[in-house]
């Protein structure tokens, strides 16, 4: 029997007409009438009736939607690939120009701290050369005064 077409009224031989098979129902077997086992039948020709057969035209309509159905599956997938596409970049685009700002502004800060440091070590260098001067005037002072006095 074919897988695709459906066997009708098949010629028999005269003596497989004759011989009999009986069909057991425990295991579904054909068996000889001595019950030796399965008896494989006679293999005739197959007589296949044309409604069994599926219609060229019908055959490639269904492989025609079915082709533009994939084909539309691809185009609807690729066009949701390119939304997401999108997305990423916009929000990558998105997420890129705000910690830029967010490090420019850390960066602008960060050298408004570092001048102002650099302004008061200067401010604070310059009042210690001032009490460095004042201290040194004073021991030549004292010197002097120690000088004038053991003379």
């Amino acid at each position: 029997m074919s897988l695709w077409a459906r066997l009708t009224k098949p010629s028999i031989s005269k003596e497989e007409a004759e011989e009999k098979y009986y069909f057991t129902t425990s295991t579904g077997q054909i068996v000889s009438p001595e019950g030796s086992g399965y008896v494989i039948p006679a293999l005739v020709p197959d007589v296949v009736e044309k409604q069994d057969y599926i219609p060229l035209d019908f055959a490639q309509q269904k492989v025609k939607d079915v082709t533009d159905e994939a084909n539309r599956l691809r185009e609807a997938y690729q066009k949701h690939l390119a939304e997401l596409d999108s997305f990423y970049r916009q929000a990558s685009t998105d997420s890129k120009a705000h910690y830029e700002g967010l490090i420019k502004d850390l960066k602008a800060k960060a050298s408004r701290h570092v001048e102002i440091r650099k302004q008061m070590q200067a401010v604070a260098e310059e009042k210690l050369r001032g009490e460095l001067k004042a201290s040194e005037d004073s021991v030549e002072e004292l010197r002097d005064s120690m000088a004038s006095l053991n003379r």
